[in-house]
């Protein structure tokens, strides 16, 4: 009797744990089929304008600033760089006459923009350049969102002709088909705590063209203007003098806004009418008649009275 009920029992356990084996080899199976995300939109649009100083600028007046900027398919305009085209977001930076403290994060989401930044000055010559190999990963607190991001500080003064005037914001072709890796919730718990590491991987999400970047400013001194430079005048951009950036394409330049960032001006505030954003739609209109838009208010108007 006594070796009948261990011979059953034998059969019953390796029948348990060959059920066991196979589900687990099914999961491994599962896990080890599962494809990696891929970056979302790789498709760009054409080229927004031929030269730098055409660029779509968004006019930033405080020098305490703090805006989050979305890059997106069919709204966020493209450029020509050097290194390739990308999808860009360009700012001109408030009038303050000092140091400030500037900060590029990216937001890792579905996927993740490696930010590059080219600080400009009133010429739109390049005098500060920030790479991929300026950046650092962010965790903030637990239940925060997590950054890719650089800092750094620059001098303003809009007096004076060679100091930074603009920035622009795009990544490079290079980074597509790259991944970033970083620490979950649950293995940064781990760390705080003294525990031992989850067996769960760290994610990883695609670099695209597309994500969200933080652009955080911060005055740092505040300078004085001299004599001379009140003499002078504020520091104008010239249209007549030529961009001295690294781009693939030259092109005769013009003074009016080119009809393909006139329409890009457009669809977005159109966009924003009818997601109700009418605030941004208002800023949009602002912004782009500050860079030569003739047409931007009538579309404003004309979005408004159709809702």
């Amino acid at each position: 009797m006594t070796a009948f009920f261990f011979d059953f029992l034998g059969k019953y356990m390796n029948r348990k744990f060959a059920v066991l084996a196979f589900i687990g080899s099914i999961t491994l199976l599962s896990a080890c089929s599962t494809p990696k995300p891929a970056p979302e939109e790789t498709v760009l649009a054409a080229s927004c304008c031929s030269e730098v100083d055409q660029l779509p600028f968004y006019q930033i007046s405080n020098p305490e600033f703090k805006q989050v900027f979305e890059i997106t398919p069919n709204l966020s305009p493209v450029f020509d760089f050097a290194s390739g085209s990308s999808p860009f977001q360009a700012v001109e930076l408030p009038p303050h006459v000092g140091q400030l403290s500037v900060k590029v994060a990216s937001i890792l989401e579905s996927q993740v923009f490696i930010p590059y930044v080219l600080v400009l000055d009133s010429n739109f010559n390049v005098s500060k350049t920030i790479d991929a190999s300026n950046l650092k990963l962010n965790y903030g607190k637990i239940g925060t969102k997590a950054y890719k991001e650089a800092s750094f500080e620059i001098e303003t003064n809009p007096y004076d002709v060679n100091a930074a005037r603009y920035l622009v914001m795009f990544t490079k072709p290079e980074q597509i088909g790259k991944y970033t890796e970083f620490k979950s919730a649950e293995t940064i718990r781990a760390e705080d705590e003294g525990l031992a590491r989850p067996i769960a991987t760290d994610p990883k999400l695609p670099n695209g063209y597309y994500g969200s970047i933080e652009l955080s400013l911060k005055p740092l001194t505040f300078g004085s203007v001299t004599k001379q430079q009140q003499t002078a005048g504020k520091a104008v951009s010239p249209s007549s003098q030529k961009a001295v950036i690294p781009t693939s394409s030259k092109s005769n330049k013009t003074s009016q806004m080119l009809p393909e960032s006139e329409a890009f001006y457009n669809k977005m505030i159109e966009s924003f009418v009818n997601d109700g954003e009418v605030e941004k739609a208002l800023k949009l209109v602002e912004e782009a008649e500050y860079a030569g838009s003739t047409t931007a208010r009538s579309t404003f108007i004309s979005a408004i009275k159709k809702q």
